[in-house]
């Protein structure tokens, strides 16, 4: 899958443009709920980053974000790291390049505040779903808030947003808000997280990203 070019999508699909502004309506609400002081972002599958980067140019929050962006394609991560310098937001995001389904990437960046996941469930399998939300855990703080997307159509979508649901109830995750877009493309939502936290260890395989091209 060449997913530098899938990025190029976003200025012809109307549903993904959607998904996109949705996706930056949900992350604004958990900035706007975080304490004062700084507060951390961890992007998981990042792309070029532009969800986060569109969002701080409005936001009254921009300044005290402090952002982690793991992405494995160093394409991607470079087209939205000279986006974040021209809009001035190097201090607050931060490329990672590295691979995401590990879970000694996140060692030193986990746990945070928010965790982001647009277009990474519908790449993986349900069992790869269980095993990554069972894990959200030791990436997200107490308190913290997880958003991720969903294609409701492709894939057995309604069916595998149902058992999403259910496996953030079950991993101890209170369901904030879920909405779909206009066009019924996608799912978006958004969870709090009320356990207690895991420890994060290395060398743990948190999912398997299968690539339906579905995301």
């Amino acid at each position: 899958m060449d997913w530098v070019r899938w990025h190029e999508n976003y200025e012809a699909s109307p549903s993904l443009k959607e998904r996109l502004l949705v996706v930056r309506e949900h992350l604004s609400r958990c900035f706007d709920l975080q304490p004062p002081g700084v507060f951390q972002v961890l992007s998981i599958c990042a792309g070029d980053a532009r969800d986060l980067i569109g969002l701080l140019a409005t936001h009254s929050r921009k300044m005290d974000v402090k952002a982690y962006l793991v992405e494995d394609n160093a394409e991607l991560a470079e087209n939205g790291q000279r986006i974040i310098v021209e809009a001035g937001f190097e201090e607050q995001l931060q490329f990672v390049v590295a691979d995401a389904t590990i879970s000694s990437t996140y060692l030193g960046l986990a746990p945070v505040d928010v965790v982001l996941m647009a277009g990474v469930l519908g790449n993986l399998r349900s069992e790869e779903v269980a095993r990554l939300i069972d894990s959200l855990g030791s990436l997200c703080k107490r308190g913290g808030y997880v958003v991720w997307t969903r294609h409701r159509r492709l894939h057995d979508g309604l069916n595998q947003i149902a058992l999403i649901r259910k496996l953030f109830s079950e991993s101890d995750f209170e369901e904030i808000l879920i909405e779909d877009t206009s066009d019924n493309g996608f799912t978006i939502g958004s969870h709090r997280y009320k356990g207690t936290g895991q420890v994060l260890r290395g060398g743990i395989k948190l999912f398997e990203f299968t690539g339906y091209d579905q995301i």
